[in-house]
């Protein structure tokens, strides 16, 4: 998708962002449907090389921007943060790995795109120095009994299994251990002499053949002790962007959201019952319950006092405004809306795609009609002979070989931008398809071993 980058950044609209946003403070850009606000993204982190914090309404819309956004820079750069759910349910496996890989990602210093729904933004993180001091990496060559490599796995939340097929699981065979770290896109095997780790290598976990040796693997608990909370923007380097997309409307979601998890602890009772859900021992005796309820009739003021205690800190919410407060210390860009007021506002001018609803007639019509106004359509899909499919029907509804061209790529909404002389239309647009979002923790095919002579050192 270079092309279209290429195409986009050297527009006016966006070198005049990339001024503005330069001198930091609150900007508005209207105008921005489609996959323009995945764009602006890619824009401020490749060309203005910025760390950027992409906070989407919901968790739907952040899974098809962080998708979009792996597309235009490529799946080391982008990063996932989906909101933890409420206390009726613990996180996946993956969910935990997604969080883990943000908040490795960040300890290491590097500068990725982070997409994450306005909700997310509500939860407690252990503080950074909490995820520097309980980083465990394991190095080729060194001496670690494997007991005590074990015990810590078991510590901090990997469950054993008989072959790994998972993030946060382990096996041992013997002098082998075979982990799935959370925050990891491929599990590793270590093989012991002794106590020294003879070898690391990453591997399939659907073949289990290895895929390469590795120096060394940083391995992270699925949940930090939460005595040191704080917010994930105390995460983000200092000259990072926080990009809203539909910005009153994610400002609006966040506070709904926050107004729920409040609601849901509002009484003493849900405290008390979440307070069981949580520690795992919530006792099914009703009567139990029905002498809660009586007790309450004649608390004490120290009782009072007691219910107006903060929550314990593995419940601890951060408010809408400490959450305002904390992102006044980074550069922000609204899209399509503010909440409050900016220093600056910018109109990319550019439009919504139609719909055609499979209509190739009114496609090729619409078409001949970019042509004439000099804008120059770009079909996007999936495959090359998609497109050359698609390519050849339009020629035979009367649409001149020069009104268009056909790219293989894939973005989840189209748009319309004069100002780059462009139209972009996908599948959802001329179809009534939407393009299927991956899984974000993605694994790798499974490779067939036909015969003894694919097998390699390191493959079990």
């Amino acid at each position: 998708m270079d092309w279209l980058k290429q195409r986009l950044f050297e527009t006016n609209s966006f070198r005049e962002l990339g001024d503005v946003q330069r001198g930091g403070g609150r900007i508005l850009v209207k105008s921005v449907p489609g996959s323009l606000p995945v764009l602006i993204a890619a824009y401020l982190s490749e060309r203005q090389s910025k760390p950027v914090l992409f906070v989407a309404e919901t968790l739907e819309d952040a899974e098809e921007a962080a998708d979009d956004l792996t597309v235009l820079l490529g799946e080391t750069q982008v990063c996932l943060l989906p909101p933890r759910p409420h206390f009726d349910r613990p996180l996946t496996a993956v969910e935990q790995s997604e969080r883990a890989e943000v908040l490795l990602t960040l300890a290491r210093g590097e500068r990725p795109v982070v997409v994450t729904a306005a909700a997310a933004l509500l939860d407690s993180l252990p503080a950074p120095s909490a995820i520097t001091k309980n980083l465990y990496t394991i190095t080729k060559g060194e001496t670690l009994p494997r007991e005590s490599l074990l015990k810590y796995l078991v510590d901090s939340g990997y469950k054993r299994e008989m072959f790994v097929e998972a993030v946060g699981q382990f096996a041992v065979r013997g002098a082998v251990v075979d982990i799935y770290p959370f925050g990891s896109a491929q599990p590793v095997r270590i093989e012991y002499f002794g106590e020294d780790i003879e070898s690391l290598r990453a591997f399939d976990w659907s073949s289990q053949k290895s895929t390469g040796e590795i120096a060394d693997v940083t391995l992270m608990a699925a949940e930090l002790s939460r005595e040191d909370q704080t917010n994930l923007l105390a995460h983000l380097p200092q000259d990072s962007v926080i990009l809203w997309n539909e910005g009153r409307g994610a400002w609006t979601t966040l506070r709904r959201a926050f107004d729920e998890r409040q609601d849901w602890f509002g009484s003493r009772k849900i405290r008390e019952l979440a307070e069981r859900v949580v520690n795992g021992v919530l006792d099914e005796d009703e009567d139990e319950a029905d002498a809660s309820d009586d007790s309450l009739e004649g608390e004490s003021a120290d009782d009072n006092e007691l219910r107006d205690e903060p929550l314990p800190a593995a419940r601890v919410v951060i408010s809408p405004d400490d959450i305002r407060k904390a992102a006044r210390d980074f550069a922000q860009v609204y899209l399509g809306s503010a909440p409050y007021e900016t220093d600056h506002t910018l109109d990319m001018a550019a439009t919504p795609q139609e719909r055609f609803a499979a209509n190739l007639p009114l496609v090729a019509d619409k078409l001949k009609e970019y042509h004439a106004q000099g804008i120059r359509p770009v079909l996007l899909c999936d495959t090359d002979t998609a497109g050359e499919r698609l390519a050849q029907i339009l020629h035979e509804r009367g649409c001149p070989e020069d009104a268009f061209e056909v790219r293989e790529g894939g973005l989840h909404h189209g748009f319309t931008m004069p100002s780059a002389h462009i139209a972009v239309l996908v599948d959802h647009d001329i179809f009534g398809r939407m393009r299927r979002r991956r899984r974000f923790m993605k694994f790798k095919n499974v490779v067939p071993l036909h015969d003894i002579d694919a097998l390699k050192p390191g493959d079990y």
